[in-house]
């Protein structure tokens, strides 16, 4: 994919016309002083690609331990999520794993949305309902979607908003789009800059902080757009745990291609596995903290819904 612009996708960011670059924790954008938007530079765009996770139709124990946090962190503050009748759709859904498990809780109507011919590959043999765009879901839904994720996907695209805005028709009356990105303040970009796990510098897109959703909900009149309470233990844990080995050993998200991606050999998951259990209780203590101080979480999260 060829990135040829600087737009943010909102109506009137000013971005384009921002030549200068601005560091950032020891990271080069464009900023927007607008929006607060950042953009990385084309030239620092050095590995587009999410590489699949191994082939296979089961959930390891691992990430079935990760999904279950989402889960109880759902149950707590995401209404309707009880309702197992909702129609979902998980847009980026990669490997489908999440659906799938969505599927072990009861959730019937699952649908999912990815455009890399390898990973919804290895999402449809995980029996998830895989669409490769957005004509597509529209074709094969029966109805709108009282559910919509956005999990960690909107830093990976050209034009966010404009695929925020994309998706609004398929959202049912009373539904409600969850957004969830990286947080450019988090504690773990503070310390540790480029080799903090989230940041995936030279992948990631765009960079955002707290309050550009807050700038959001004031741009469109038809967006009501709140911040959901960060009690995402699963993402900060496993960050944590990615972030204080990567620096470590000095390569960047070590732990992620190790265990998740299996990209690494076997000899570095028996690292990456060992380094882990020694670091999980530092890991577990930050997280708490960056949990209490959400300023400092290292992801922001947002319920978007029809203005009434």
């Amino acid at each position: 994919m060829a990135y040829e612009t600087q737009k943010c996708g909102v109506d009137g960011c000013p971005l384009p016309s921002v030549s200068a670059r601005d560091d950032d924790f020891g990271m080069e954008f464009f900023k927007c002083h607008k929006c607060g938007a950042m953009r990385i530079p084309n030239d620092e765009l050095d590995r587009l690609t999410v590489p699949p996770d191994p082939t296979g139709t089961d959930i390891s124990l691992p990430m079935r331990v990760l999904f279950g946090m989402r889960d109880r962190w759902f149950q707590s503050c995401l209404p309707g999520y009880e309702n197992k009748e909702a129609n979902i759709l998980d847009v980026g859904c990669g490997d489908g794993q999440f659906l799938q498990f969505l599927g072990t809780k009861g959730f019937e109507k699952r649908h999912g949305l990815e455009v890399n011919p390898e990973r919804a590959a290895h999402a449809l043999k995980r029996g998830v309902n895989v669409h490769s765009d957005i004509s597509a879901v529209w074709n094969s839904a029966s109805d709108q979607f009282d559910l919509i994720f956005i999990w960690h996907v909107l830093e990976h695209l050209e034009f966010p908003v404009e695929v925020l805005r994309s998706l609004f028709p398929l959202l049912a009356e009373g539904g409600t789009i969850i957004v969830s990105v990286p947080n450019q303040d988090s504690l773990q970009n503070r310390l540790f800059g480029r080799m903090s796990s989230l940041v995936d510098y030279g992948r990631h897109v765009w960079y955002w902080r707290q309050d550009y959703f807050s700038w959001l909900d004031e741009k469109y009149d038809d967006w009501n757009v709140t911040r959901v309470p960060e009690r995402n233990m699963e993402y900060e844990l496993y960050s944590w745990l990615d972030s204080l080995v990567s620096v470590l050993l000095g390569k960047r998200n070590y732990v992620h291609m190790a265990l998740k991606k299996g990209a690494t050999g076997f000899v570095n998951k028996i690292i990456a596995a060992t380094l882990c259990a020694i670091f999980t209780p530092i890991a577990v203590l930050f997280s708490i903290l960056a949990l209490i101080f959400s300023s400092a979480s290292s992801t922001i999260t947002y319920r978007i819904t029809r203005a009434t």
